[in-house]
Formats: C-alpha cells, structure tokens, sequence
C-alpha cells in the first residue's frame, strides 16, 4: 500500500467512512439471488470468492493502508464520543467483510469462530499503530472495557485513548455491528451526524424483526444477542422488555404485544420471565449469508 504521512488531509473518520462506503458497494456488486430448493422462495447471499478476485476488493485493501499513520491515533483520541462512535462501528463492519473474504470459513465455522473475532486468525486492523481485532473494537472500545469482561482493556493499556467513555455507551451498538451471519443486523454506514438516528433505526428494525410475542402460548421470544448482552440495555429481563417496547415503533405488533405484556404487571418476574410468561432465545444462525 502507498505510505501516508500526517500531512494526508483525510482524517480517521474520512477514511472509515470511505472503507465503509466501498463496503457497501462490495456488497452490491457481488449480491446474488440463491434459487430456493423445492420451488420454495429464494434468498440473496454473497459471492465472497468472485470478490476475493475482484479489483474493487484489491482497492479496498490498499485503501485500509490510510489508517496505519501515527496522526491517526492523535485524532482518534480527540474524538467525541459519537464521532468515536461512528467511526468504530463502521471500522468494525469494514474489518468483518475483510476478514470473511481474506480468511475463510470466517465466523460461520464454531472452531474458527473465536480465532476470528480475537484477532489470533489475523483478522486485525493497525489504527493509528495499534494492531484491533473485532473483539478489540466491540468490547474494548464500542462497549467501553466493562469490568470483568476478558476482552476489555486493563487500566493501564495505552489503547484506551480510543475507547468511549462509560457514560456515553450506547447499547444500541449491538444493532449495528455486522457480525458476518445471517442473524445480524444489516450493514449501514454511520457518521457523527447521522448516528442517533441511525441507532435508533436500527434499533426498530431489530426489535420490531427478532422480538416475537405469542400471546396464546404466553412466550417471548428474542434474539440470542439479548442473551448475551442483556445487561448491556437493562439490569433485569423486565427492564429490558420496557427498553425493547420502547425501540419498537408505535403501532407495531412487537411494541403492542410488549405493552400487553408490561401492562399485567411485574410481580413474580425473575431471569426466565414472569406472570405466566416465558422469555426463550431464539437459536442464532452463524451459517454465512454467501452463495
């Protein structure tokens, strides 16, 4: 890749946003439309290796060059919070197409599948001269190094100058990380300005398609990333049906059945759900959304 200096006058979050936009455009080019078996409805998925050999691939990677320079690191600390933010989201889900095409079976593999989000695969970016894997920017950053998490920066690591601050971290990242399967959320490109609205967004569009009430069988059931990160948006599941009731758009039938829920009252909730309701997890699809 060509060298950049610290008089390149395209800053960090220029960059992530162009790597992110050639993410997009990726994608389009390479989406193709799976016949579905029997006669039954089709689904779209992705060539990743036709990609692979692509010259628009061959650009994108020259293009992740322009985040190694030092100037970048000083940015990056001086960032507020939701310019921080956006950057990180749109750098994660640059780094998940990258290591999917570049290092296959990607996530979608159980063996593979911790490698590939630690960075041990040799799935990582250099930011500013900081090597960061997927797990790096997620937990370490996005999420704000919570205590007691592995994955989190100690005190004393010098790649804390990136992370978000505590009080400004914002559960709804969860919906916006691309994770490579075809259980996450969709990839969308973010910016200081548009990123409040764009979480909220994709915060609806998540809950309003993996939050399920079934009143006849008195079962919730959501998807497995409230299992993992539930505290992340509530500290009971109680609270966290109030959040998700709250993202769901006005009208919809996942923010009514939720309000049918929250309107019988708490009494007698724990963990596994309450009142002759039952909270279940929806198993998750690692399988990769390729052709």
């Amino acid at each position: 890749p060509p060298s950049f200096t610290s008089s390149d006058p395209t800053g960090a979050g220029a960059v992530a946003s162009s790597l992110q936009e050639r993410v997009l455009k990726l994608f389009d080019s390479f989406v193709r439309v799976v016949p579905g078996v029997d006669g039954g409805p089709g689904r779209q998925g992705v060539d990743f290796e036709a990609m692979k050999r692509s010259r628009e691939f061959a650009e994108y990677v020259v293009e992740t060059g322009r985040l190694r320079p030092a100037s970048i690191r000083a940015e990056i600390a001086k960032m507020h919070g939701t310019a921080k933010m956006a950057l990180f989201i749109n750098l994660y889900n640059s780094l998940l197409l990258h290591g999917s095409v570049a290092v296959p079976p990607g996530p979608s593999d159980p063996d593979a599948r911790g490698p590939f989000f630690s960075g041990e695969s040799g799935v990582r970016y250099d930011i500013g001269g900081f090597e960061l894997s997927l797990d790096d920017i997620e937990h370490g950053i996005l999420r704000s190094s919570p205590e007691g998490d592995k994955r989190s920066f100690p005190d004393d690591d010098s790649r804390r100058a990136y992370v978000v601050e505590k009080a400004l971290f914002d559960p709804r990242i969860h919906f916006a990380l691309n994770c490579g399967a075809r259980s996450c959320p969709p990839i969308k490109l973010y910016s200081a300005d548009n990123l409040q609205q764009g979480l909220q967004a994709a915060a609806q569009a998540f809950c309003e398609s993996e939050v399920q009430v079934n009143a006849s069988s008195r079962t919730i059931t959501l998807s497995r990333i409230f299992l993992w990160y539930g505290k992340d948006f509530a500290p009971t599941t109680w609270t966290l049906l109030e959040k998700l009731a709250g993202y769901a758009g006005e009208g919809s039938a996942t923010r009514e059945g939720l309000e049918s829920v929250l309107a019988e009252g708490s009494e007698g909730w724990g963990e596994e759900g309450g009142g002759g309701w039952k909270v279940e997890f929806a198993p998750y699809d690692w399988s990769q959304n390729s052709i």
